[in-house]
């Protein structure tokens, strides 16, 4: 072993690693913990920069020291892929840590799906008054909400920001109360403070963001295989789009992708521990009580069976509890009535129509939600992205399934595989059925169904990745990492700039 990969590894079994800036050995955790300030502090500099010029049409001192501290971030973004090139829950922090800080300020409050409505309920969770929600008037409507940093910059610029407030009256009534907690704290310490409401709804989602960063980093840990399948997925431009937003999906998201990834982590393990248990069944009601359309991924503990079972008896249950279910399912569609979901049950009514409808609305937005899911519209669907950026990462996402730097395992046979992809197709068909009232009402369509959007399928997306992984052993010692990082990374700085270009055209008038 040569000199220097016998200091590396000493350094890495001491916690250690070698400091790109200096010859001292620096803790792992403190440089990482140097790395993410920077990264936010460089990324509030620009963003604070890029406000100053288009509200004066000018340049400063800022302008000059954002490129420096851009400069700065890159050249130390790149040492340190040299560093933890064979470490993804690192790499996710190099990336995941400025691309979250660059989207939860450059692209503007109210300007990711239905987030206006989240902000609403938010901002009055503690302060609610005769169940109306009762917010800053500047933030009260599309009509105010600024869609340009100019516009941003002048409403930063206003002092009181508290003093008029106005009832907003769209309701979310499918999120409930504790999907809010976090940034309706940050808005209660901020309005006491007197701190700008405009303000406050950045540092919210500067809160929401690094609440993912923290919980995607426990995610790659806790994964026992496909750790650079799951390290591109979370990184998906419209999946930190979400999380870096004013948005409940926020933590509807990570609850969802915890509860599928620790299930992964349980049924990987050759001896389950009554905490295991205890945490699994912790997270599957927390995504019954965050999204419940993700009930059918309760289902998933039924893989458990195989562990008791030999394969054909348990292939034998599957299909009796299939049949079982679809039988209750039939029963409830026949006999309820009520108003939750009324259209979806009456086309269910009719499996002629239903069929048809279904079949249509696969052919028809089925591509259309692959590139959402993928991030090809950002903002409020909106922001387009730059095409080759788009399919860079859509291929990146791909090939690591095949090609990194693991030694996976294979963990699911092709009767979990079976169960898995049906459970996921439930998932997606019942998701789809919710939007069924939307479409007939809002986009006045009956041949298909509109109103789904690619952001509600990561869960689903996640579990479908996981079965194509294809078990190899290890191909390279950090290299598909360290070079799926830096490609991630060029994709997010050409997001950026389309980002940019969206809400500033004065600057940027592309």
């Amino acid at each position: 072993m040569r000199t220097e990969d016998r200091e590396t590894a000493a350094a890495d079994e001491r916690g250690s690693v070698s400091c790109p800036v200096c010859s001292h050995d620096v803790p792992r955790g403190w440089l990482l913990l140097a790395y993410s300030a920077l990264s936010v502090i460089v990324m509030s500099v620009a963003f604070w920069s890029v406000l100053d010029y288009a509200a004066n049409a000018s340049v400063s001192a800022l302008q000059p020291l954002a490129l420096v501290l851009l400069f700065l971030l890159g050249w130390f973004f790149f040492r340190l892929c040299r560093v933890f090139s064979s470490d993804a829950a690192s790499m996710f922090l190099l990336i995941a840590v400025p691309a979250v800080s660059a989207f939860g300020l450059f692209i503007l409050p109210g300007w990711v799906p239905d987030e206006q409505v989240h902000l609403a309920q938010a901002f009055s969770l503690f302060g609610r008054h005769d169940g109306a929600w009762r917010i800053p008037s500047a933030l009260a409507s599309e009509d105010v909400m600024p869609g340009t940093y100019r516009d941003a910059y002048r409403l930063l610029a206003q002092s009181d920001t508290w003093g008029s407030l106005s009832t907003f009256s769209r309701f979310l009534s499918g999120y409930y109360d504790h999907l809010y907690a976090l940034p309706a704290l940050i808005v209660t310490v901020c309005r006491s403070l007197g701190v700008n409401a405009y303000l406050a709804c950045f540092a919210c989602r500067i809160a929401n963001g690094l609440l993912f960063i923290a919980c995607g980093y426990w995610m790659i840990r806790v994964m026992p295989f496909g750790k650079t399948a799951l390290f591109v997925f979370l990184l998906n431009p419209m999946l930190v789009q979400q999380e870096a937003s004013f948005s409940a999906d926020c933590v509807a998201n990570i609850v969802s992708l915890a509860f599928v990834v620790y299930f992964i982590a349980v049924f990987c393990s050759k001896a389950i521990s009554r905490r295991q248990v205890l945490v699994l069944i912790a997270l599957g009601v927390l995504v019954l009580v965050s999204k419940y359309m993700f009930a059918p991924l309760l289902l998933l503990p039924l893989l458990f069976l195989k562990r008791r079972f030999d394969g054909r008896t348990c292939l034998k249950i599957y299909i009796g509890l299939f049949a079982l279910m679809m039988l209750m399912a039939g029963a409830v569609v026949i006999l309820y009535h009520g108003s939750f979901m009324a259209d979806a049950f009456e086309l269910m009514r009719s499996p002629k129509a239903f069929l048809r409808i279904m079949l249509n609305t696969f052919f028809i937005m089925v591509p259309t939600w692959m590139r959402w899911y993928f991030g090809s519209n950002l903002g409020r669907l909106s922001i387009g992205l730059w095409e080759p950026a788009l399919w860079a990462y859509a291929i990146m996402q791909f090939v690591v399934l095949f090609y990194n730097d693991e030694d996976n395992e294979r963990i699911f046979d092709a009767v979990d595989k079976t169960v898995v992809c049906a459970l996921c197709f439930i998932n997606f068909v019942l998701i789809i059925l919710t939007m069924r009232g939307w479409t007939l009402t809002v986009d006045k369509v009956t041949d298909y169904i509109m109103g789904v959007q690619g952001r509600y399928l990561f869960p689903l997306g996640l579990l479908l990745i996981l079965c194509v992984l294809k078990p190899n052993k290890k191909m390279a010692q950090g290299g598909v990492l360290a070079v799926t990082a830096r490609l991630l990374a060029a994709c997010y700085v050409m997001n950026m700039l389309c980002v940019l270009a969206s809400f500033g055209a004065a600057i940027f008038p592309l």
